[in-house]
């Protein structure tokens, strides 16, 4: 079978492991939107058809190693936010909706339709990792492995999970009102990006 030239999609090697996925279970995942246990993944480019952009819209979480409550301090949730920004900023991702909770992160986003969704997660957590160790000094262990990806359906699952990123701090009783909540796109002044079109009503 013939390959396309120049369209591109990602093999991830020496990165997946079995055994348990942290604090999701996998079960509750479908097998091509669950989650994964990526260590120190790979990624090589082999000529095969990227999925449409349409389809590209992903519901992300991960958790802080142990669930400690690493961004429960201003100085880090601060940086996590300004890592999100600059690689919204390099064009690797849109990023439509996110909150940074004192121990996990949840973001609406579309990656580059040359970035796969695993790599544009590995921009961020290790782009994190590497900017808390350098600029404040934090040497701890900061991620667990896994992650979790949810592919966005239709514009009622987009209104679904940004509703759910919002309100977040709230239910964790952080704030009363989601614009009340710093570390969110609900927060006024919060820099996103619009929602596809084809998540449009």
């Amino acid at each position: 079978m013939g390959f396309s030239p120049g369209i591109f999609v990602f093999v991830l090697i020496f990165g997946f492991q079995g055994g348990s996925p942290g604090p999701f279970p996998q079960k509750n995942f479908p097998r091509e939107t669950g989650l994964r246990k990526y260590n120190r993944a790979s990624v090589l480019e082999i000529s095969m058809p990227h999925a449409p952009q349409e389809i590209r819209t992903f519901f992300v979480t991960s958790t802080t190693k142990d669930r400690h409550p690493i961004f429960q301090t201003e100085r880090m949730a601060r940086l996590f936010i300004d890592v999100l920004q600059d690689n919204r900023e390099k064009g690797r991702f849109l990023l439509h909706e996110f909150v940074v909770m004192p121990d996990h992160f949840h973001l609406l986003v579309t990656p580059a339709e040359n970035v796969p969704i695993e790599k544009a997660v590995q921009y961020i957590k290790g782009g994190f990792s590497f900017r808390a160790k350098k600029e404040l000094g934090f040497t701890a262990e900061i991620w667990q492995e896994s992650f979790a990806e949810r592919r966005i359906k239709d514009a009622e699952d987009y209104e679904k999970h940004r509703t759910y990123i919002w309100e977040n701090p709230v239910k964790r009783f952080l704030v009363e009102k989601p614009e009340m909540y710093p570390y969110s796109s609900a927060s006024p002044g919060a820099k996103v990006d619009a929602r596809p079109a084809w998540f449009r009503a």
